[in-house]
C-alpha cells in the first residue's frame, strides 16, 4: 500500500512510532542476536510462539503491528559507526535443546510451535540458530523433517552446513525443490559429530525486509528504507499484529550501535 499525497505522507510521519535499539552485534555474518546483550531474549527450551510481548522482541515495548494498522519501516538512524545490512524478520516461534553431538534424528522439543501469523506457511522460513559461542569443532551438515506451505508432511530439506568452530549463527535452511514455505518443523538430522556439544534450536521466520544504515560524517544518517509515496524502493512487507521483530548483522562486524527503528502507518 502506498500514500497518495505529500500532505498526507507528512501527516503520517508526524503519528509514526520509534523504537530505540541498543544491541550487541558479533562478529559472524548472519550472527543471532537473539540473546545478545541488550534487551536479551531467553534461550528456548520447549517449543514456543513469539510475539511482541516476549522478552528480546524489539517492539516489546511500543504498539508496532496492533490490529487495523498497516506498519510498515520507514527508516533506520544509526548512531554509532556501523555499515552493515540488516535483515529485518517477524520471529514466528522458535525451540531449543538440540545437541550437535548428536547423530540420530532428534525430535527434543519438536515439532514447532503452530504458526499464529502467516498460518500457511508461505514465505515462512525455517532456521537453526545456535546459543552457544561455537557452533561445533569439526563442520557437517544437517536437515530437517517439515510440513511444506500446502501441508504436506515428511518432506526433507536440502542439507545446511555449520560447524567448524564457526561462532553461533541463525542459517536458514534450504527447503525441497518447488516449496516456498514451513508450516512447521518435526525433526532435525546431523549428517555428522561436530565434537563439540553446542545448543541449538529450530526458529520459524517471516523476512520482512533488508536495509542498510550508510555512513555519512560523523555515522549519524537515516538510510530510507520505505517510500509510502510510490509504495516501493526497498520493499517491507507489512508489520502483523502481534509481531516480534527481530533483525540480522550480515556484515559481520562486531559493534554496539544505537539505532532508531522509524514505522510508518500506510493504511
Amino acid at each position: 500500500m502506498s500514500i497518495s499525497t505529500y500532505s498526507s505522507y507528512k501527516d503520517k510521519i508526524k503519528t509514526s512510532l520509534c523504537v530505540n535499539v541498543y544491541k550487541n552485534l558479533s562478529a559472524s555474518s548472519f550472527s543471532s542476536i537473539w540473546i545478545a546483550a541488550a534487551n536479551a531474549g531467553a534461550t528456548p527450551s520447549t517449543a514456543s510462539v513469539c510475539d511482541n510481548t516476549t522478552t528480546g522482541a524489539l517492539n516489546k515495548e511500543t504498539s508496532v503491528g496492533v490490529a487495523s494498522y498497516d506498519w510498515r519501516l520507514n527508516s533506520i538512524t544509526c548512531q554509532n559507526s556501523v555499515d552493515n545490512q540488516f535483515v529485518f524478520f517477524d520471529r514466528l516461534s522458535h525451540q531449543g535443546g538440540l545437541s550437535t553431538t548428536t547423530t540420530s534424528t532428534q525430535t527434543t522439543n519438536l515439532p514447532t510451535a503452530a504458526l499464529t501469523r502467516y498460518t500457511n506457511g508461505n514465505n515462512v522460513h525455517a532456521a537453526l540458530e545456535f546459543y552457544t559461542t561455537n557452533s561445533g569443532g569439526v563442520a557437517t551438515t544437517a536437515t530437517i523433517s517439515y510440513t511444506n506451505q500446502n501441508g504436506t508432511s515428511a518432506k526433507t530439506s536440502k542439507p545446511v552446513s555449520f560447524g567448524g568452530q564457526l561462532p553461533g549463527r541463525l542459517l536458514i535452511v534450504p527447503l525441497d525443490d518447488g516449496d516456498t514455505g514451513v508450516r512447521s518443523v518435526e525433526s532435525v538430522t546431523l549428517a555428522a559429530d561436530t565434537t563439540v556439544s553446542s545448543n541449538f534450536g529450530v526458529t520459524l521466520i517471516r523476512i520482512l525486509g533488508m536495509t542498510q544504515p550508510s555512513l555519512k560524517y560523523d555515522g549519524i544518517y537515516g538510510a530510507n528504507s520505505y517510500n509510502a509515496i510510490i509504495g516501493g524502493g526497498c520493499h517491507f512487507e507489512p508489520i502483523l499484529p502481534g509481531a516480534c521483530l527481530q533483525f540480522l548483522n550480515t556484515a559481520g562486524v562486531a559493534v554496539t550501535p544505537i539505532l532508531t527503528l522509524n514505522f510508518l502507518d500506510v493504511t
